[in-house]
Formats: C-alpha cells, structure tokens, sequence
C-alpha cells in the first residue's frame, strides 16, 4: 500500500485514508448517465461503528499526491472500503434539474439556465396553440363588430357617396385588424400587437371604438396571462439527488495520506 503527502506541503504525523473511486450513475427514473472519478483524503476512524461526516472527508487533487516511505507501519483498516461506499452513497449523490411541473429532467451537466430554456422551447408549442386558439376567437368577434359597424352607418348615412366612402375605409381598416392578428408572431416574449395605432384617423362612432379598444385590452390581457403561466412551467425547477447504488461504486486505488 502505497503513502503519500501532498505536494507544497509539510509532512505531519496525523495519517489519513487516501482513495481513488469511480462513480457510473444509470438512473432509470431520470435518464441520468454520467461517470466520474475522484480522489478523497478521510479522516482516520479507530472504532469501525464510527462514520464519516461531509467536514470528515474532503477531495483533493490526486496531481498533488507525491508518494513517500511511510514513516511507520499502517495498515488500511477492515472496514475502510464499506466505510468509503456508504460515505459516497449518503453524501455524493449526483444531482440533476428537474422541472416537477413538466416530469422532466436535465441532461448530466446541464445548468439551471440551460433547462429552463429547454422546458421552454417544450412548451412553445403548447402556448402557440392556447394564444391560437383565444386569436381565432377575436378574429371572429372582429368579422361580427365590423358587420355591426357597416349595418350602422346603413341606417345613418344617407349619401350614398359619403357612404361608399365610410364603408371602405371601414372594410379596409377591419382587413387590416384581421391581418395584424393572423400575422402576429405567437412565439413573441414580449407583446406588440396594437389596434391604436391602426384606428387612428378612422371615423368610428364612440361606442365601436370602445368596443376596439375592449378587444385589444382584452388580447393584451390574455397574452400576459398565458405567458405567465407558461414561464412558471418552465421555472418550476428544483434539484434532483440521483439515487447511488453500492454497485456502482469502484475502488481504484487505497493509500495513506500524511499531513
């Protein structure tokens, strides 16, 4: 068994165990997969019912390791190896982002900002289709409100010039509602529709007007609320400990570290 000391540092006489492990994850429930290796200094345990605790055991970079003649003769413990597994099972779980509103997990590696992104991009179909749908609906309250607009200025517009007029300015400016909404980008983080700037300089009596403004107020109000929710579902992320098995930890190496 080999001793070492680490590198730019004094050789103590307090011993340590020194081991090398390999870790392979393969966790069904997640999709996790990931291998490791490490290299851990432990303090040294006399009675084989002790165990370690996180401030008992640290990692360290095995470059650093430099063997030496042992100063006096140690023998690695019994029970070092068990002792070893059970610290890495309790205490060196692999974690993973997990989104509990959507039952899906991160890649191996994979940060917060990564996922969320992910859990968005599988959302955006889903809130596509929610904004389609409520879209679908306003476009048919505009072909009603402009058939209500075009009977009213029948019955109160007698010159028939003045009258052909008005109703192609008004079909005019419905086709142009009807075109802004159908085209407008429903993947948009941040919301640009606008019926003001198109009904601007349009004669419209007071009452249809307030009914555009209902119907815009309205979209605007729908798009905030079916955005927000689709951002809680993608935010919704915690940490996941993937479950370590006793199987899949491999001692490579077992030494004695002095300091």
């Amino acid at each position: 068994m080999k001793h070492y000391v680490l590198k730019k540092s004094g050789r103590g006489s307090r011993h340590f165990l020194c081991f090398q492990v390999k870790i392979d994850v393969q966790d069904a429930r997640s999709g996790f997969r990931d291998s490791r290796h490490g290299c851990f200094q432990a303090e040294w345990l006399d009675s084989a019912e002790w165990t370690w605790t996180p401030d008992m055991v640290r990692e360290i970079d095995s470059s650093r390791l430099c063997e030496i003649r042992p100063p006096k003769r140690v023998e690695w413990p019994a029970d070092g190896d068990q002792k070893i597994v059970q610290y890495l099972v309790r205490y060196c779980r692999p974690q993973v982002w997990k989104n509990y509103a959507l039952g899906t997990y991160a890649k191996a590696h994979e940060s917060r900002e990564d996922f969320v992104q992910s859990c968005q991009e599988q959302l955006l179909a889903q809130k596509r289709e929610e904004l389609k749908k409520f879209r679908e609906i306003l476009i048919h309250r505009l072909i009603e409100l402009e058939s209500k607009v075009l009977r009213s200025l029948d019955e109160l517009e007698s010159n028939p010039d003045v009258k052909a007029g008005k109703q192609a300015g008004i079909r005019n400016l419905f086709l142009r509602l009807r075109e802004e909404l159908s085209q407008w980008y429903l993947g948009e983080e941040t919301f640009h529709f606008s019926l003001l700037s198109l009904i601007e300089g349009v004669e419209l009596s007071p009452d249809f007007r307030e009914k555009l403004l209902d119907v815009n107020q309205e979209l605007m109000a729908k798009y905030r609320e079916v955005h927000s929710y689709y951002e809680t579902q993608a935010n919704a992320v915690e940490l996941y400990e993937v479950p370590l098995s006793y199987s899949k930890v491999d001692i490579i190496s077992r030494g004695i570290l002095w300091d």
